[in-house]
């Protein structure tokens, strides 16, 4: 009897190695798998950086600010106090073309080809966009 559990024992001493055998190329798959991770989250930060310093310095690098004093706008204080919730914005499309403009000469003047007024309702978080037909006239 006694022989018979040594030998259990034995066999069953031998399956351990074999399979803690296999754990150590488990192992190495989780360390693998680390790197790929590593590489996408590293990939993805580079392309985020390129993504801003190309919005920043590229598209929006002609962009200037101007200033402006709200008395000079002559927006009346009834307004002001009905739409203080509001926040509207002017979105003018250029059209800066050189080509076929005044006989083939250089103009350095530019049409607005699209006008749209963003509508921002800070109270119900809800956008509004009114396209201004081109040709229109219109008060402002």
């Amino acid at each position: 009897m006694k022989r018979r559990v040594e030998k259990i024992n034995e066999q069953r001493s031998r399956a351990y190695r074999v399979r803690g055998a296999g754990r150590v190329g488990a192992s190495s798959g989780g360390v693998l798998a680390v790197k790929i991770v590593s590489i996408v989250l590293a990939s993805v930060v580079v392309l985020a950086g390129a993504g801003y310093a190309y919005v920043r310095f590229g598209l929006m690098g002609g962009m200037t600010h101007v200033d402006v004093n709200e008395s000079d706008i002559g927006i009346n204080s009834e307004a002001q106090v009905v739409y203080a919730d509001y926040t509207n914005i002017a979105l003018f499309g250029l059209d800066t073309r050189t080509e076929g403009v005044n006989d083939g000469e250089d103009d350095e003047s530019c049409r607005s080809d699209a006008i749209v007024i963003l509508s921002c309702d800070n109270v119900h978080n809800k956008i509004k966009l009114i396209s201004v037909a081109r040709d229109s006239y219109v008060a402002m």
